[in-house]
């Protein structure tokens, strides 16, 4: 009993973490596209271009989370989803009007997406990982 504690404890320590993730996530998304757009005046093909480097970081982030995620602890790689999810969020709050957009935007963009990346590829390998040990119902 006391492991079925513990083993639903550090559940609920994931899904909370994740869950505050995932709420930033989007909203910081947001605000960087409404940013580009209405201070910066940008297009909505430059907005993307903006926003690209999510997409390029995330494919990155996913292979090496797909080539690390058996060797490495899943404590150390939720530590560090969190560590950049907090970088990037600060980088983010230290922006001001006029500041270059490789010198803050760029380096925040890429951490928001390592934290994402890895906090949601750690949640599904520790909540899958009951279901591999189950016969199959079939």
């Amino acid at each position: 009993m006391l492991l079925l504690c513990q083993s639903a404890n550090s559940y609920c320590q994931l899904v909370t973490l994740v869950s505050l993730g995932f709420l930033a996530f989007p909203t910081s998304f947001f605000w960087l596209a409404l940013y580009f757009q209405r201070i910066w005046h940008a297009s909505a093909l430059k907005t993307a271009v903006f926003l690209l480097p999510m997409a390029i970081m995330g494919t990155i982030v996913n292979i090496i989370a797909g080539l690390i995620l058996h060797k490495v602890s899943n404590k150390l790689l939720m530590l560090i989803a969190t560590a950049a999810y907090t970088a990037a969020f600060l980088i983010e709050s230290f922006h001001k009007d006029g500041i270059s957009y490789w010198a803050l935007i760029f380096p925040a963009l890429c951490l928001t997406v390592v934290g994402a990346d890895l906090q949601f590829n750690v949640a599904n390998v520790r909540l899958l990982l009951p279901f591999s040990r189950c016969e199959p119902l079939c």
